[in-house]
């Protein structure tokens, strides 16, 4: 049989248009707010190849590789949000050369990146291809114009997170098998490269190894999740590969290990952050953090809170994946319904918490990721005494999209939940904008998942009649969303303050509006019509096309 799987012709269609709509607005972004025109050419240039990528190989070589079945590869949405969330964050910070410098250089990076993943495609004849291939042919297409473009510093970044990208892409697609589509693999393969090489600067940086200009001043916050995550993500990397390595110990023996692992790394982690928030003490930081005025009765909110909402959702959930496997509609939908419970949760748990403490949440959806990351390794490796626990309770809510070695959905829905509140300021009034757009963006992952998708689902599941082109998406969903999505934009608008910003000009009113209306549409529309994992996409999605669209900033 042929080892490529053609992709549905008509969500494909769809989905790629509305990628392409959004790859011109970045482009025109790049190249006319930002004068990056080099970067906006090559950008457009690799997603018309992209988009006219139409079957991936799935299977061959010598390695165990495949991507998740009976969806399509999810290419173009790979190749073009990393470069919308970067040039999203380019605009809301024109103002500050070092920052602008920094994230070029990630632009940069991501396109050389999504650049060696259409080469590999290219050239890997009919099997399946390997990222680590003909790593030469990448240093010269690749790292070499950064350095004559961009100069050494550049070259570097370029290089050191192709390397990266290239590693956790040969994980994810060969390890981790039917978990990923390839568009899935290739955001958080650079989401991870990009994240532990910024990591990294931000430490030469700290040891006086960088020159000034090229050093971004964080908040501590923020360095905080940066060390986190990077801190975690190498952390499960080194687990994923003894344990893989360790197939033929005993259980015990593989917990063990694992556990002994996670505590040797304690120290080391806590060291780590210590280096980013420059503290000599950084476990008293964290003290002084966990017991600042109401965060303590915060913590008692979360555990009170997700503990009666996952009770719920176990209780009213089916008794096992596979009697949904053989069941009826009705029982598929009742999954359907009790997975969205976990969204509303997700709503609960942040919206009023970022209000009064942004910084505290930060740091603690940094931790949950990172720990969500962990319990899924020790469940893969069945470890003791959690593994299959763990396994028992992920698996009553999982569905066909969790078929592979990982079970994903519901990192996915934390990490689109937390990511835009990260990628924002540290603090709501250096945010504050006279632009809708802008304003709501750091909300953007609460209301799409917590607010538009649940209510999607249960609009379509109980009143959908009409069904979009080739989908089993309906139009009564995506219109009860997008309207539910716009409520919660402007209450969340309102709680936070913005309405009290003076507003001087009169684009504001009506075009502002017209544009949140826009990217809010746009979302509900690739809602409908993508296969991927919409936890992950769309949050990232309506970050970057609300910083895109809005007017620019005066800075």
């Amino acid at each position: 049989s042929s080892p490529y799987r053609p992709t549905k012709h008509m969500e494909r269609i769809m989905e790629t248009g509305i990628c392409a709509l959004t790859a011109v607005l970045v482009g025109a972004r790049l190249a006319q707010q930002l004068h990056w025109t080099l970067e906006a050419s090559a950008f457009l240039i690799l997603f018309i190849g992209c988009a006219r990528v139409r079957c991936i190989p799935c299977a061959g070589g010598d390695l165990e590789f495949s991507f998740r079945d009976g969806v399509s590869s999810g290419l173009p949405l790979g190749v073009c949000t990393p470069v919308l969330v970067i040039c999203a964050l380019a605009v809301s910070r024109e103002a500050d050369g070092a920052t602008l410098s920094l994230l070029r250089d990630a632009v940069g990076a991501s396109i050389a990146c999504a650049a060696h993943t259409m080469l590999a495609l290219a050239t890997s004849q009919g099997r399946a291809p390997l990222f680590l291939a003909r790593p030469l042919l990448v240093l010269l297409l690749c790292v070499v114009p950064s350095a004559i473009l961009r100069g050494p510093v550049a070259c570097a970044f370029t290089g050191c997170t192709l390397a990266a990208y290239t590693r956790l892409m040969r994980s994810a697609v060969c390890h981790a098998r039917r978990s990923f589509t390839l568009g899935e693999a290739v955001v958080l393969a650079q989401a991870g490269a990009l994240l532990l090489v910024d990591a990294g600067s931000a430490a030469a940086c700290t040891a006086g190894l960088m020159s000034h200009s090229r050093c971004v001043p964080r908040p501590a916050p923020l360095a905080a999740v940066q060390a986190v995550l990077s801190g975690a993500l190498v952390l499960v990397c080194v687990l994923s590969v003894l344990l893989a390595d360790a197939k033929g110990l005993t259980r015990k023996h593989r917990s063990r290990l694992f556990w002994g692992l996670c505590i040797l790394s304690a120290p080391l982690l806590l060291g780590w952050l210590g280096i980013l928030l420059r503290e000599s003490q950084p476990l008293r930081w964290l003290v002084g953090v966990l017991f600042e005025p109401g965060c303590p009765q915060l913590l008692l909110y979360w555990v009170l809170l997700v503990f009666c909402g996952a009770s719920a959702a176990w209780y009213a959930a089916p008794s096992s994946a596979k009697s949904i496997d053989a069941g009826t509609v009705d029982a598929r939908a009742r999954l359907l319904l009790v997975r969205k419970l976990y969204h509303i949760l997700i709503f609960l748990v942040v919206v009023p918490a970022a209000i009064s403490h942004l910084a505290f949440v930060q740091l603690a959806l940094a931790v949950m990721v990172a720990l969500f990351a962990v319990l899924e390794a020790a469940r893969v490796a069945v470890v003791a005494p959690f593994g299959e626990l763990i396994d028992r309770f992920v698996r009553r809510f999982t569905d066909s999209r969790d078929s592979g070695t990982l079970v994903l959905t519901h990192q996915y829905l934390l990490i689109g939940c937390a990511a835009p509140l990260m990628l924002s300021a540290h603090n709501f009034a250096d945010i504050a904008s006279p632009d809708v757009s802008r304003a709501v963006a750091p909300w953007a992952g609460v209301i799409v998942l917590g607010v538009g998708d649940a209510v999607a689902s249960a609009v379509g599941v109980r009143y959908g009649v009409h069904h979009w082109p080739g989908t089993s998406k309906t139009f009564e969903g995506s219109a009860a969303a997008a309207a539910t999505m716009l409520i919660a934009a402007w209450v969340l608008r309102t709680l936070v303050g913005f309405s009290t910003i003076n507003v001087d000009s009169d684009d504001e009113p009506t075009y502002g509006m017209m544009r949140l209306v826009s990217c809010t549409m746009m979302v509900c529309m690739l809602e409908a019509v993508t296969e991927q994992i919409d936890n992950l996409f769309l949050p990232l999605i309506y970050f970057g096309l609300l910083h895109v669209t809005a007017a620019p900033s005066g800075g």
